[in-house]
């Protein structure tokens, strides 16, 4: 069983425990109410794709603690959870895509692999 539910987003995008206390709640609250928990944010059409640093551990067997969200027309639709804040990012773009494309991440995935075979590798 992991000891905390509760994380701090370090400089260098690391996630560290919430110490004990109320010390660390304090601290975890005043970190929780800045833009520094904000991955990445884009408006494409009418749709609005955020991904943040939520300080709370939504995972059962690891930590899930980043969260990209579609929103449309204010309304909440697909959702994915990151361990780190470099998969948040790349799943932040794959979702930019999927919204731009209209393809759902397996397709981009399936077509992505079919592409780079009818691409001949560069020769130097």
């Amino acid at each position: 069983m992991r000891s905390s539910l509760k994380y701090l987003l370090n400089e260098d995008h690391s996630v560290t425990p919430v110490p004990e206390g109320v010390a660390g709640l304090m601290l975890w609250a005043e970190k929780m109410e800045t833009k520094n928990r904000i991955v990445a944010q884009d408006q494409v059409g009418n749709k609005w794709i955020s991904t943040i640093f939520l300080g709370i551990d939504h995972g059962f067997d690891s930590p899930l603690l980043f969260e990209t969200m579609v929103f449309e027309d204010d309304v909440a639709g697909d959702m994915w959870r990151y361990s780190t804040w470099d998969e948040a990012m790349e799943g932040h773009k794959a979702a930019c895509a999927e919204v731009t494309s209209g393809l759902s991440r397996k397709q981009l995935e399936e077509s992505k692999d079919i592409i780079e075979s009818l691409i001949p590798p560069l020769s130097i």
